[in-house]
């Protein structure tokens, strides 16, 4: 593109928008007539030009040009303009829109009007609407017809875009042009001539690129540019759709396949690393978590052809290509080969591509360029596996507890630092804020269970030195051991949060043969607290006044205990009676690596104790202008906050209460799956936490977003599902039944290997009398569950005992 004759200074903006009054054309009102709309605000990013980053037109919040429930109408974005004070407002290229975008950039002089001989040339076909852009120093083109892949040439000044973008919308109709929206076959054309020319000429020698050494990874997006080579381009898509035919060859049985996702897993243990999240490979995408947040340019990204190359047999991407092609059974022709390809053209369209995207503090990913909020890619999850860590970061101040808990834990674990993030703000609110119809409360009961060294214990701790700090320590409670001294503790401070180090003691008292009456009751009183949102409770015992009624209570409850001492104390009833199914129970099947040098725990950031306190008075300093206990006061509660949804969180969250409901439903056959009850109950309770710690700052402002029902149904979902997963391997009705349940479950954590005798007596720990452990290792045996082996001593040897070993039956 030949060189204007005029200074260009990308960061002048010569007037603002006029968005709320667009021209009254056909152009205009095809793009008013799709709920496809966002805003937009200049914002520096420290790039030669600001960045016109996306927000969303019914919240206010960043926009994702991938998500449509961050989308609204034209008067939406035009409303939520004004009233934030954006800079504009513009519209996203979505799959079923037939549009495609064009950008001429720094091709119209802003004074006097005068285009590049490029700009001049597209304008003269007068094919399709243009208007001028923001700067007013480039054109906006809106064509019909979608491309098949993005093309972006920045020396050139050009960018076409059918999808996975937003075009801001001036209305500045540039005269000359038509007012309507219509094909442009000709000016795509003399784009794409321009963009060829310059690859022509700026292309380097494909000697010059060297050797591409063995294991190294290679920029190779999905979606290459237009302009590369299209035959890797073609591979890398069939490839994604024909998982099947590659993946195991590439990772054997190291690959997990879910049905329900269609996608492979691959765990970092099995790739040999030590690293905690693990390699996700899904028809959408392929995405490796365990490096994603470790500086990776590509944010994890990756292609079919980088994993041949970095785990496969090739190493380089024409020969990996070829690989895949004879994998899934295509000649490489059929897929644009051309003889004396090799290889050069998909590392210059990489290069041309590759998007620049950051990690923000919050977890957020942004695209450099464009500013917008890039979504994760899709997370699965299997009952029986840990929940992966990429899953669990959140915006706002519950996301930066846990990663405080992280950054100061021996044993990190992200599932519990979150737990323990969500119980401290969740305590802190209590009895002020609800939400929904009937109310919820911000009360939830937590159990994380995991293996000594699982990373359990200091998030239980954070928790006590978070109210500590924030001078809230008169909330937190231990185990109490009756009836009567819950309802002590309820009427003193009915707001309370009960941290409990090992709750599988307080489970042997319910259901221990020898239980008082005042033991029983305690878990009937935990039972009716869980519910009284905007209802009394009246404690009942000798110790308590016959008059207390406590409004309102809000108890918080988060335990913690080991897999062993909390299944083997369960029994149905617990269930069918409704304690269990109370409780989030989040266990972490895996230990968790440990961290040589963690921060200091007594360094707690200020602004963690400012959040804590604010949420406990924001609405006694509004009402009385000083700090005071109203949210303390057993029978003068404070006004009830009720945090509002918006139309699509409430939406989501009537599809959780509607999956709890079919879930109660097929329990009348399957009864275990009552644990799902009260499941819908709990994603509105999370969705509250989370919109809290968010809003801290000026709760006025809070409400529930669909992000947050996300969150909290997916989080939930997992942990009912891997819950009923291990009632069925370890709930029994009677202590026989439980002791089997135990020593086949210890025999079957011998992974095949067997367990000797003596390791299986030391392993139950004197929990089983010698000959009742015979008895149940006889029926188990009986029952094809176990495989009872003995080696004799070895020839010569006088006097030795057969060694005795036990093996799990697969199957069982």
């Amino acid at each position: 593109m030949a060189a204007l004759g005029f200074p260009f200074d990308p960061a002048a903006v010569a007037r603002p928008c006029t968005y709320s009054d667009l021209p009254d054309i056909p152009a205009i009102q095809r793009l008013k007539s799709r709920r496809q709309w966002v805003c937009w605000r200049y914002e520096d990013r420290g790039g030669p030009k600001p960045t016109k980053v996306p927000y969303q037109p019914s919240t206010g919040f960043k926009a994702s040009t991938a998500n449509p429930s961050n989308w609204g109408t034209y008067d939406q974005a035009v409303a939520r303009a004004e009233r934030n004070r954006f800079d504009g407002i513009g519209f996203v290229l979505a799959d079923d829109d037939d549009l495609t975008g064009i950008d001429l950039d720094h091709c119209r002089d802003p004074n006097t009007g005068e285009l590049s001989p490029m700009a001049r040339q597209v304008v003269d076909l007068a094919e399709t609407y243009c208007e001028v852009t923001p700067s007013e120093c480039g054109l906006r083109i809106i064509a019909t017809g979608k491309i098949a892949a993005a093309l972006k040439r920045d020396p050139v000044g050009v960018e076409m875009y059918g999808r996975g973008r937003y075009l801001t919308i001036t209305g500045w109709h540039l005269p000359g042009t038509p007012d309507v929206v219509q094909a442009a076959e000709r000016t795509i054309t003399v784009l794409r001539e321009a963009v060829a020319r310059y690859d022509a000429e700026n292309a380097p020698k494909p000697d010059l690129l060297g050797p591409i050494a063995s294991g190294t990874m290679t920029s190779l997006p999905t979606a290459l540019a237009e302009g590369g080579t299209p035959f890797f381009r073609n591979v890398n898509g069939a490839a994604l759709e024909a998982l099947h035919a590659w993946v195991p060859a590439v990772f054997g049985a190291a690959a997990r396949f879910h049905p329900g996702t269609g996608a492979f897993r691959v765990s970092s243990k099995s790739l040999g690393r030590n690293l905690e999240e693990d390699l996700s490979i899904a028809p959408k995408g392929i995405r490796d978590w365990g490096v994603g947040d470790m500086g990776d340019p590509r944010q994890g990204a990756r292609t079919p052809i980088d994993l041949v190359i970095e785990y496969g047999f090739e190493r380089d991407p024409l020969a990996a290509a070829r690989w895949l092609c004879q994998q899934m059974g295509k000649d490489p022709e059929s897929f644009g080969w051309q003889v004396g390809d090799d290889g050069t053209g998909a590392e210059i369209a990489a290069a041309l591509l590759t998007r620049q995207v950051r990690r923000e503090p919050d977890g957020t990913v942004i695209d450099e360029e464009t500013g917008e909020v890039i979504p994760p890619a899709s997370v699965e999850v299997v009952p029986s596996q840990d929940y992966p860590d990429e899953a669990l970061r959140v915006p706002g101040l519950i996301g930066d507890i846990a990663d405080w808990i992280m950054a100061t834990s021996m044993y990190p674990c992200r599932l519990f630092a979150t737990a323990a993030a969500l119980t401290a703000v969740g305590g802190a609110v209590g009895r002020q804020v609800y939400t929904g119809v009937p109310r919820s409360s911000t009360s939830l009961y937590w159990l994380t269970i995991a293996p000594t060294g699982g990373g359990k214990d200091w998030p239980q701790e954070a928790v006590k030195v978070l109210y500590r700090e924030a001078g809230l320590g008169h909330l937190l409670k231990s185990a109490v051991s009756s009836a009567a001294k819950l309802g002590m503790t309820l009427s003193e401070q009915p707001t309370q949060v009960q941290v409990i180090d090992e709750v599988g003691k307080v489970l042997r008292k319910f259901v221990a043969r020898n239980s008082s009456s005042q033991e029983m009751s305690l878990l009937d009183d935990y039972c009716s607290v869980w519910g009284k949102n905007m209802g009394s409770f009246e404690p009942e015992g000798v110790t308590t006044r016959t008059d207390t009624v406590i409004h309102r209570p809000c108890l918080t409850f988060y335990g913690a205990t080991t897999p062993t001492n909390f299944f083997s104390q369960l029994r149905s009833a617990q269930v069918a009676g409704g304690f269990l199914n109370r409780f989030l129970v989040l266990q972490r099947h895996n230990r968790v690596a440990p961290i040589e040098d963690p921060l200091p725990a007594d360094a707690v950031p200020p602004v963690f104790a400012e959040a804590l306190q604010t949420l406990r008075t924001w609405q006694d300093r509004k009402q009385l202008q000083a700090f005071s206990s109203l949210a303390d006061d057993a029978e003068r509660p404070p006004p009830a906050f009720i945090v509002p949804a918006t139309p699509e969180a409430e939406a989501a969250l009537k599809e959780a209460q509607a999956k709890a409901r079919a879930m109660i439903v097929q329990s009348d056959t399957d009864p275990v799956l009552e644990v799902y009850a009260r499941a819908g109950e709990m994603v509105k309770r999370m969705a509250a936490i989370l919109a809290c710690g968010r809003h801290w700052r000026d709760m006025g402002r809070c409400r529930i977003e669909i992000q947050d029902v996300t969150f909290a149904s997916n989080l939930i979902d997992w942990s009912m599902a891997s819950f009923v997963d291990g009632l069925r391997n370890h709930m029994a009705e009677n202590e026989h039944q439980a002791n089997a349940k135990l020593v086949l479950d210890i025999i079957r954590k011998g992974r095949g290997q067997g367990i000797s005798r003596m390791d299986l007596y030391r392993r139950v720990d004197n929990r089983i009398q010698a000959r009742e452990l015979s008895g149940i290792i006889a029926n188990l045996a009986e029952a094809e569950s176990i495989e009872i082996r003995e080696e004799k001593p070895s020839a010569g040897t006088k006097g030795g005992r057969p060694r005795t070993t036990y093996v799990y039956v697969k199957g069982h």
